[in-house]
């Protein structure tokens, strides 16, 4: 068990029960430290998130559940996680966003809003493992919620990275629930790291997730598509309004894509390409098809 007062537990306590430290749990002298203290960033609503404990997990790559046997208490915050997005910008910094830890019935199950952002070692080279220098933003929920199965485009004329799509996006149903849904994209800064919720009009896919985007060549036009997975988990999903107040989970075909049109934030849908054709009869008199 890690004592009162001890960097350790004021760290678990910020993140876990969002509770502040004191002056006195600052540091032995008593005096504020970059190393110890979240700040707020320029842009609005960004906080880096540098607590020791943080750090420390992030470098030794620790799972939630051999962290809390450690440090005990709640699910904690740890870097082992599945359906985040690494993001490689020019520079070779590697840009990671939100992802979740274990499955939603497991004890240590957490998705994250959260950016880690790694700058490339002093050769130029591009690594998360080892990384030797790193930060780690966080969002008030309102800015950026908690976040996986989502694509991060880097958008070099917005000088942004846009996030679009969430498997963790909730829809409360109800009267007044129309569709089209709108589709959860943000935009993130490159430099600043500030967030921001980007509206759209058009026919978007809604709530989607699993899916594949990329920037169309020589345009600001982000391809929305959906994806053929192995496994039904790893297919392409989305939340449709099926009726006023009702919503239901449905498969994307791979063949299935929408356009974002980054100047205006307005939406197509493209046409199939696949067409339906008719089976022709075979046989003469008597044929059973």
């Amino acid at each position: 068990m890690v004592e009162s007062g001890h960097w350790a537990d004021t760290a678990r306590r910020r993140f876990v029960e969002g509770e502040k430290a004191t002056e006195d749990e600052e540091g032995d002298d008593g005096e504020d430290s970059d190393e110890d203290e979240g700040s707020d960033s320029e842009a609005a609503g960004t906080i880096t998130l540098r607590d020791p404990l943080m750090n420390m997990l992030e470098s030794l790559e620790k799972s939630g559940f051999s962290a809390s046997k450690v440090f005990w208490g709640n699910p904690i915050w740890c870097n082992a996680r599945m359906g985040e997005t690494v993001t490689k910008l020019p520079d070779g910094t590697l840009v990671q966003i939100g992802g979740e830890h274990e499955d939603f019935y497991d004890p240590d199950f957490l998705v994250y809003n959260d950016v880690i952002v790694f700058a490339p070692t002093p050769d130029g080279k591009s690594c998360r493992t080892g990384a030797p220098n790193f930060e780690i933003y966080g969002y008030p929920e309102e800015v950026f919620p908690e976040t996986d199965f989502h694509t991060a485009t880097h958008v070099p004329s917005l000088n942004a990275i846009l996030i679009l799509g969430n498997a963790s996006r909730e829809v409360e149903e109800g009267e007044g629930l129309q569709a089209p849904l709108a589709t959860p994209i943000y935009l993130l800064k490159v430099g600043t790291w500030g967030m921001e919720k980007v509206e759209t009009a058009g026919d978007g896919p809604g709530i989607i997730w699993n899916h594949k985007a990329e920037l169309k060549d020589g345009q600001d036009v982000l391809r929305v598509a959906g994806v053929d997975g192995e496994w039904e988990g790893d297919r392409t999903q989305r939340t449709v309004v099926i009726k006023e107040g009702e919503t239901r989970t449905v498969g994307v075909e791979f063949e299935e894509a929408w356009e974002l049109d980054l100047a205006n934030m307005r939406w197509t849908k493209e046409a199939s390409s696949w067409v339906t054709v008719p089976k022709k009869k075979r046989g003469g008199k008597g044929a059973p098809f």
